[in-house]
């Protein structure tokens, strides 16, 4: 029987989105084509950055890696949102997302100061993440 741990997807999570991410940045740009391949691959990047910040709990402080992780995967989400707007040749509001990452940080270090259980943290994010998603 295959058996995967937490770490193991983490760690294969970040390296495809390295590995996939990187060549998107050095191929693209914000100006080439309609930016969805810049974008996607910002969305990439960020994803494996708040991953690793997500899983190095031991190294760095837990409210440094709460804040800076989960803000970094909403801003992953926002420019994914980014990259339907380009490839959907609409122009979709972007302030909402925008709003949402600058948000995220202060929100989640002030629930992770305030507030002992976890439950308030993971449903803000849910709930973000699906609004953002639904956007």
């Amino acid at each position: 029987m295959l058996r995967l741990d937490l770490p193991t997807l983490a760690t294969v999570l970040i390296a495809l989105s390295v590995a996939m991410g990187v060549p998107l940045a050095a191929i693209s740009g914000p100006r080439r084509g309609t930016g969805a391949l810049w974008y996607w691959a910002l969305a990439l990047l960020a994803l494996a950055g708040g991953g690793v910040l997500l899983v190095a709990r031991g190294i760095i402080p837990p409210i440094v890696s709460i804040m800076f992780g989960n803000a970094l995967v909403i801003y992953a989400l926002a420019q994914i949102g980014e990259t339907a707007s380009c490839l959907a040749n609409s122009s979709l509001d972007r302030s909402h997302r925008r709003f949402f990452v600058l948000l995220t940080a202060p929100l989640l270090g002030l629930l992770f100061l305030t507030v002992d259980p976890i439950w308030p943290r993971v449903a803000y994010m849910a709930a973000l993440e699906a609004y953002l998603v639904g956007q």
